[in-house]
């Protein structure tokens, strides 16, 4: 299967989107925030799930943090941006990606420019995860139960915000990880089958993890308790686990959704950055148009409300 891309004049192909983590982060993108909010219009209900609180924080809330530190401490946006592009190593490649992004404000001089930075990122900080809730509709799925979504944003005393990265183990359990995969085991068996049927160059690191950590699991499901060897290499797949009674999925990770979405079912929107290409579909095979709400020439996805 591959994508097409659509037009301005699609009909949604169900009444219901799913919106994973890449699909939140859309909106702190210029180039692709108007057309996610075109897709979401086409919709009548906007599913999450709250495991995406948590790659929020480690994406966004994480990095803000961290550019409103510099600020504070007298580094001018500019001298930020440099520093961030040129000094900062590999390992922190995720500070380099979301830096433009959240720094993007304008003025008309470098102590203005700096100042509204300063604001943004506090709004973002303030606001924290509730930006994953603000476009969804209630309630989020909330299979995992996930307890580091709604406590890793710290605001500390003297006025500066943190997010504490997730340090879960087996044995400080703070979730329903294990058992939410013990209920849906035979649909991580195959996503691992499908993975595994790949040819070796369709098969991204990231899709040899979720193999290799759901096998691990299905001999122990409590290894996924450990956060930085379990769950977090397994994240977009948990994702799209609990999206499995939604019948539309909303992605900007499609070497992996183009994956997963058969094998839940699913037709695939992909946003892809470059906005020449607008907005993709791919269409799972055995995907029933829903007959109140899309064409039947354009095929696919179709449920009432999600239970």
């Amino acid at each position: 299967m591959s994508f097409e891309q659509l037009n301005e004049s699609h009909e949604a192909l169900s009444p219901e989107v799913f919106l994973d983590t890449s699909a939140h982060l859309c909106y702190l993108k210029r180039p692709v925030r108007n057309r996610i909010i075109w897709l979401v219009s086409k919709f009548r209900w906007i599913g999450s799930s709250t495991y995406s609180r948590v790659e929020y924080g480690n994406n966004i809330l994480s990095v803000a943090a961290y550019l409103l530190d510099k600020l504070r401490a007298g580094v001018n946006v500019p001298d930020l941006i440099e520093h961030v592009n040129h000094v900062l190593p590999p390992p922190q490649f995720a500070k380099k990606t979301w830096t433009f992004s959240l720094l993007d404000v304008l003025a008309g001089t470098e102590r203005d420019r700096t100042r509204l930075a300063q604001a943004n990122l506090r709004r973002i900080l303030k606001f924290g995860v509730k930006a994953v809730d603000a476009v969804s509709d209630k309630p989020l799925r909330d299979g995992t139960q996930c307890h580091w979504g709604t406590t890793g944003l710290k605001h500390n005393r003297d006025g500066s915000f943190s997010w504490k990265h997730p340090n879960c183990t087996a044995a400080n359990k703070c979730c329903n990880v294990d058992g939410f995969f013990i209920e849906n085991r035979e649909l991580f068996n195959q996503i691992k089958s499908a993975i595994d049927a790949l040819n070796p160059d369709e098969r991204t690191d990231q899709l040899q993890a979720f193999s290799e950590v759901i096998g691990r699991a299905l001999i122990d499901p409590t290894t996924l308790l450990n956060y930085k060897t379990g769950c977090k290499l397994l994240a977009d797949a948990i994702i799209s686990v609990d999206s499995k009674d939604y019948r539309s999925f909303a992605t900007q990770n499609y070497k992996e959704s183009q994956v997963l979405t058969p094998v839940l079912g699913q037709a695939c929107y992909y946003v892809p950055n470059n906005p020449e290409h607008f907005v993709k579909i791919q269409i799972s095979e055995g995907v029933v148009v829903d007959d109140g709400s899309a064409s039947s020439e354009t095929g696919s996805c179709g449920t009432s409300k999600p239970a």
